[in-house]
């Protein structure tokens, strides 16, 4: 969208002043407020006057017929007041149709100024209205003076012009005068008639209800697909917002000639960096990436791409942002304050932690420095902004039990910071100097910092909170109505739908007593989605426990009693079944099944049908037959906490759709 070349115009103007130019400027019409009323192009000058000219030839024509009647009425010898009345109907009375120039308008001529003469001059019979019809229509719309020349033509009698027996009195400069004052009134309202019919306003409502071209805006909400198909041969359309009244602000112009551009704008991914997840359309160029997991780019020019081994991504943009923080905060604390810090650490300068805190604090004493000049970044800013990414990144790692090393690393750093902005110094709470680097170095860091007093402070509420909102979800999924259980669901790969509910261990027993119409209600969802998109045929839902706050605090986290669930369903088609196949003899491969403890129940009358299918595509596990419930699902069932994410256990293992 733009401003530019964009001319806001009243409609109380005459379109003969709009110039549109070389340079195709936009015309908006408002009114008086600045509220949009419409658009005047440059093609719709033409049509506009095509039809003001058909009506000003009748006009035309009217003037020079009464001009050579009149000629003709004082040209006779003995003129008398009997011959007015006829002279009167063959002027007055004479009907716009029969006008010369209206004998030769085309069928397509006809509509468009009976249309203009009907709707917008409220000339009630159109081209059938005589003139004197005509010029009362046009008194009802502030232009009098046809009126007033009709009346003096109808006032002839009455002139003063004639004697007492009727016949024309031989005063030449009385008549003269008289017919001058009939001739220059025709003349001025001729002249005023064109002047109100070329107003904006009028040309706007020939537009619109003569040739019925409605105006075509667009809301700044609108996207690229909505644009290009209402701009059509248009050259701009305008983007409009709405006020509380449902009045349309003119906002600026879309030209078409930036709309059929190759690259519309540009576009930074985080997490998933691909087009087909991300659905971003091909006239968006990714100029930048953020990823963690696998990518997949076709890009003109090459994007910044900054990818780590992480499971956050929210770890990756955090030290993006300690890198620009760094660089500007003081940390709240001032110049002497820093330099005292600065003058204790430097005494022992052996140690990992303080060279550590040592050298931030330097950096921070070179920000104090520059924040002489009157800036820096405000502290409570970076205190949220980081309490920000700390929640972000446990909830991407389900409270640090799916970690790598950069983000224990990265969740250890925003500790320390929030803490050192807390107490007004550079400390360091949670560090890993002691830890040996290993396999098990990241489960170590983890617990360390889960075990923290304050870390555990910042996320016991919180999972608190959580636990109980998942039971309440339970609950109201049971009961049929609204809630967030099914809210994780994405489609892969074109055929699969799968979702995922994360649970906590202490919320088992509320899943346990809904499970039967929980599942019930996923598979009528399912089963929906399927009627009206055929194509996805294998459903996918992962009841999975994730640890809680207690469990991780007190290190008891991942030792469960119950298995977690993954409900399948498909329909009753040869290629669902062969995508089913194709998932179970895949997934049977991964790592976390061949290390689990894996069975199967089966809920319906298909049982046996699906068992089979068990049989021939998935490892040897006990099967076995519900008897108390009637869906036509498989539910396999393993150790809780094993499968817990989608994107690294089951995604890689499901079937695409070949197309």
């Amino acid at each position: 969208m733009t401003q530019h070349g964009v001319i806001k115009q009243r409609t109380d103007e005459s379109l003969l002043e709009i110039d549109h130019g070389r340079t195709q400027r936009a015309i908006v019409l408002v009114d008086e407020l600045g509220y949009f009323l419409g658009d005047w192009r440059n093609f719709d000058v033409e049509g506009v006057r095509q039809v003001l000219m058909l009506l000003n030839n009748c006009l035309r024509w009217f003037e020079n017929n009464l001009h050579v009647k009149l000629v003709s009425l004082f040209a006779k010898e003995k003129l008398s007041l009997k011959d007015l009345p006829e002279f009167t109907r063959a002027v007055v009375d004479s009907k716009i149709k029969d006008a010369e120039p209206a004998k030769d308008f085309t069928e397509k001529q006809i509509v468009h100024i009976e249309a203009f003469l009907r709707k917008i001059l409220k000339v009630p019979k159109g081209l059938s209205s005589t003139f004197g019809e005509f010029a009362e229509a046009m008194g009802h719309l502030g232009v009098e003076e046809f009126q007033e020349c009709i009346d003096l033509i109808e006032e002839l009698p009455d002139s003063g012009l004639f004697d007492k027996s009727g016949l024309l009195l031989e005063r030449r400069p009385q008549i003269f005068h008289y017919l001058e004052k009939i001739i220059l009134i025709l003349d001025q309202a001729i002249q005023n008639i064109r002047f109100y019919t070329e107003r904006l306003e009028v040309a706007l409502m020939i537009k619109s209800q003569v040739f019925g071209y409605l105006p075509q805006v667009v809301s700044y909400r609108a996207d690229v697909n909505e644009l290009k198909s209402k701009m059509g041969s248009y050259p701009y359309l305008t983007v409009t917002t709405t006020d509380d009244k449902g009045r349309l602000f003119p906002l600026g112009v879309v030209r078409a000639s930036d709309l059929h551009r190759t690259t519309l704008g540009t576009v930074t991914l985080r997490d998933f960096c691909n087009r087909e997840e991300t659905k971003i359309p091909s006239y968006l160029e990714v100029i930048s990436v953020i990823d963690h997991h696998k990518s997949s780019l076709n890009t003109a020019s090459a994007p910044v791409a900054y990818i780590t081994d992480s499971q956050s991504s929210n770890a990756m943009v955090a030290e993006l942002a300690f890198a620009i923080n760094d660089r500007f905060s003081s940390g709240g604390m001032t110049l002497k304050e820093i330099e005292e810090q600065i003058a204790t650490f430097q005494k022992n300068v052996y140690s990992l932690e303080n060279n550590r805190i040592l050298k931030r604090l330097l950096q921070r004493h070179s920000c104090a420095m520059v924040q002489k000049g009157g800036y820096g970044i405000d502290p409570v800013r970076e205190f949220i902004e980081y309490l920000h990414f700390l929640y972000a990144i446990l909830d991407d790692t389900d409270l640090l039990t799916k970690v790598t090393q950069h983000d224990v690393e990265v969740v250890a750093s925003l500790l320390n910071r929030l803490k050192s902005l807390m107490v007004g110094k550079e400390v360091e709470i949670i560090q890993f100097d002691d830890l040996k680097r290993g396999e098990i170095f990241v489960v170590n860091a983890a617990n360390r910092i889960l075990q923290h007093p304050d870390m555990y402070s910042l996320y016991r509420k919180i999972y608190l909170a959580k636990e109980q909102l998942v039971e309440e979800n339970f609950r109201l999924c049971s009961k049929g109505e609204p809630s967030s259980i099914f809210v994780d669901t994405k489609i892969q790969n074109g055929c699969a739908r799968v979702g995922q509910t994360k649970m906590f261990s202490n919320n088992y027993a509320a899943f346990q007593k809904a499970a039967p119409k929980v599942r019930e209600f996923w598979w009528t969802q399912a089963s929906s989605y399927y009627t009206d998109h055929r194509e996805v045929d294998l459903h996918l839902q992962m009841v999975s426990t994730v640890a809680g706050a207690e469990d991780l605090f007190s290190g008891t986290g991942g030792k469960y009693r119950h298995r977690d669930e993954l409900w399948i369903w498909v329909p009753s088609s040869e290629q669902a079944v062969d995508h089913l196949k194709r998932f179970l003899n895949a997934f049977q491969a991964s790592p976390q099944v061949e290390e689990n403890d894996f069975e199967v129940e089966f809920l319906g009358s298909n049982g046996n049908e699906l068992s089979q299918i068990f049989k021939e595509s998935f490892k040897e596990i006990p099967h076995h037959f519900a008897e108390k419930e009637t869906l036509p699902i498989a539910v396999l069932r393993y150790k809780a906490g094993t499968l817990n994410s989608r994107k690294a256990m089951i995604s890689p293992y499901l079937p695409k759709l070949i197309s």
